[in-house]
């Protein structure tokens, strides 16, 4: 495989790495969405899931601000959205 060379200018490479962070930046904010709507649980649900856990994720749970959202059943229900080691301990993986 033969490496070819190709002038630029300095204003040009800046160009195209200003393009390559963007794209990158956007890929990192779609990935951040998309893992956003898995992270909110009912509250009753994470409060349960945590009577077991250390003390300093019921008390993670207690800071976090609640929200109506809507269940399977199309009822009203207190919400949340947990942080990483929260779902990291719902998961088993803590």
């Amino acid at each position: 495989m033969k490496i070819m060379k190709i002038k630029i200018t300095e204003s040009e490479l800046v160009k195209i790495i200003k393009r390559v962070i963007e794209s990158d930046e956007n890929i990192n904010q779609t990935q951040q969405q998309e893992t956003d709507e898995y992270r909110v649980y009912q509250k009753e649900f994470v409060n349960k899931s945590l009577k077991g856990a250390p003390a300093h994720l019921r008390q993670t749970l207690k800071k976090l601000p609640t929200f109506t959202c809507k269940n399977y059943k199309n009822e009203d229900v207190d919400c949340v959205k947990i942080t990483d080691s929260i779902y990291t301990y719902l998961t088993g993986r803590y």
